[in-house]
């Protein structure tokens, strides 16, 4: 276990080794996935050596891209987690976070740097189920108590989004689609 960390963290490593036009002293900028973020999809932290890319990636980015953007940043709810409005309670509870990446470790340990800057932020909010002592609790208890047969529960759902990826050997902007958590039902099934 410890020399397959080892072997994703020197791969990692390796990945974030690229050229740009606003170098270092040696002339390569490194970003290096930060431990927290290790074992995760996606990593909010913004890696060392990140804003040294900043100016590159917006000098590639299709004018598109910047118009769609705008001025949306608000950087003081990042992570905020808000929990779903007690009068929603009836059914699941649900907390709502926006997030900002700057990573994603794919599964085949592919790093791909998501583009955040001025010009172009992408904010993702993610909706998951509220978590109790288990992953999923009844719900719509009141309506399914007079009937046995039937059982329910909250699940989170997830829907694609599409985010704009760094691609650092042909330096240029990538669309990628990806799955994100984006809703909590009350899914009913036969016991």
């Amino acid at each position: 276990m410890m020399s397959s960390n080892f072997v994703f963290f020197t791969a990692t490593a390796t990945l974030f080794t690229i050229s740009s036009a606003a170098p270092s002293n040696d002339g390569v900028t490194k970003l290096t996935l930060p431990e927290e973020c290790q074992g995760k999809e996606f990593c909010h932290i913004k890696p060392d050596g990140y804003t040294e890319l900043e100016d590159l990636m917006n000098s590639k980015l299709p004018s598109h891209l910047i118009q769609r953007s705008g001025d949306k940043t608000d950087d003081s709810l990042d992570g905020l987690e808000v929990l779903s409005d007690e009068s929603d309670w009836h059914n699941c509870r649900y907390t709502t976070t926006k997030k900002v990446w700057y990573l994603r470790v794919k599964k085949n340990s592919v790093t791909q740097i998501i583009i955040q800057t001025k010009l172009l932020r992408q904010e993702v909010v993610e909706v998951k189920c509220e978590p109790k002592r288990n992953a999923r609790w009844p719900c719509f208890e009141d309506l399914l108590k007079n009937l046995q047969f039937l059982k329910s529960s909250c699940v989170t759902g997830e829907s694609s989004h599409t985010l704009y990826f760094w691609d650092m050997d042909k330096e240029e902007v990538v669309a990628e689609t990806v799955q994100k958590p984006s809703s909590c039902s009350c899914m009913v099934s036969y016991i």
